[in-house]
């Protein structure tokens, strides 16, 4: 899969590299998650608040919208985000039921 149709293709890699390493540092390279599967120390930069939930995706890369995350916490915390998208879209697109022909007047 191409990054190019996405506004992950905005940030350049330079910039993300960056940040990277700025909000690993700046939580001592601690995952800041906890979940139950959690080894403790971050390798990962995750974004607190999902990209898709902002007007303009540009506005998701920010320092303070970071955190760092182990593996085992962000694939968790990103697969669940996934669902929550999916069933989003199915609830958008699932058309009203018809009535009754037997209830029409």
């Amino acid at each position: 899969m191409s990054w190019d149709n996405t506004n992950r293709a905005r940030t350049s890699s330079r910039e993300h590299v960056a940040r990277r390493k700025r909000v690993l540092a700046r939580d001592g390279h601690r995952c800041q998650i906890r979940g139950p599967r959690c080894i403790g120390t971050a390798n990962y930069c995750d974004h607190i608040r999902n990209v898709a939930s902002f007007a303009n995706p540009a506005d998701a890369e920010t320092d303070e919208n970071c955190q760092a995350a182990c593996k085992p916490c962000h694939d968790q915390k990103s697969a669940g985000e996934g669902v929550s998208a999916r069933a989003t879209n199915r609830a958008r697109l699932k058309l009203p039921p018809e009535p009754h022909p037997g209830l029409l007047r």
